[in-house]
C-alpha cells in the first residue's frame, strides 16, 4: 500500500510539472526571444540591425533623419549598410543619409517591405545601447514611411542578431520618438543560448483524475531543460 501511495504522489508531481513547464516556455521556434544586454556590453563595441517593417501599400519610404540614443546620449553609428535601397549606390538615396544629421538628405528604401525580418539596416557603435529612436520621415504621403523598426543586436559583425525591442507606429507622423519599454532593461544579462519550446507542445490540460492511474510519459529533449508530457492511454 505504501509503495502504491508513493507512486501516486510521484505521478501527481510529474503531472504538475508537465502543466507548469509549458506555461513557462514563452517563446516558440518561430519567434525571437527578447534577451537583455549586460551593462558591460553597453560600454563596448556592438553590432546593430534595424529590421524594417513594411511601408504602407508597398511604397518606398523616405527617411530624412534617424537618431539613436542611450538615454539622453546621442549615439554615433559607423559603417551603415542596408539591403533595402531603392537605387543602391546612388549618393542621394543611400542609407548613410539617414545618419548624417542633415534633414535635407534622404535614405530612400526599396519597395515592398512586406516581410518583417528580410529588409534591414546594419551598423555598429563603439559604446551605448539603443533605447530610444527619433525618426524623421517624409512630410508628404504617409505611404512613403516605414511603419516600424525592430532593434536587433550582436557581439559579432556576422551575427546572429537577437531582438531587443520594437519601435512601432512610425508612419502616423513625419516625426516620431519611441523609447524602449521599461520591462526590457539593458543592464540585465543576455540569453546566450535561449530555450525554445518544442515544435509540438505536450498536452496542456491533464485532468487531475488521470494522476491516480497508470500514465505514459514522454521527455522532450532540449539543450538546457526537459519538458515533460504524459498520456493516460
Amino acid at each position: 500500500m505504501r509503495a502504491k501511495q508513493i507512486m501516486r504522489i510521484l505521478a501527481a508531481v510529474l503531472c504538475y510539472i508537465s502543466l507548469v513547464l509549458p506555461s513557462r516556455a514563452t517563446t516558440s521556434p518561430s519567434q525571437s526571444p527578447i534577451p537583455q544586454l549586460l551593462g558591460s556590453h553597453c560600454s563596448s563595441k556592438l553590432y546593430w540591425r534595424l529590421y524594417l517593417q513594411k511601408s504602407n501599400n508597398g511604397w518606398e519610404a523616405y527617411v530624412l533623419k534617424l537618431l539613436l540614443y542611450d538615454g539622453s546620449t546621442k549615439l554615433t553609428t559607423h559603417s551603415q549598410t542596408s539591403n533595402c535601397e531603392r537605387n543602391p549606390g546612388v549618393a542621394s538615396e543611400v542609407v548613410g543619409n539617414a545618419f548624417d544629421g542633415n534633414g535635407a538628405t534622404n535614405y530612400v528604401t526599396c519597395y515592398n517591405i512586406n516581410t518583417t525580418y528580410t529588409k534591414y539596416v546594419d551598423f555598429y557603435t563603439n559604446s551605448g545601447c539603443i533605447n530610444k529612436i527619433q525618426i524623421t520621415q517624409t512630410g508628404g504621403n504617409s505611404n512613403n514611411r516605414i511603419t516600424g523598426l525592430i532593434v536587433g543586436w550582436s557581439l559579432s559583425s556576422t551575427g546572429p542578431y537577437t531582438e531587443l525591442w520594437t519601435a512601432d507606429d512610425l508612419a502616423t507622423s513625419h516625426y516620431t520618438v519611441r523609447t524602449m519599454p521599461a520591462t526590457v532593461s539593458p543592464s540585465s544579462a543576455p540569453s546566450s543560448s535561449p530555450t525554445m519550446a518544442p515544435t509540438t507542445a505536450p498536452t496542456a490540460e491533464i485532468p487531475p483524475s488521470f494522476c491516480g492511474n497508470q500514465l505514459y510519459w514522454r521527455l522532450y529533449l532540449q539543450k538546457n531543460q526537459h519538458l515533460v508530457g504524459c498520456d493516460h492511454l
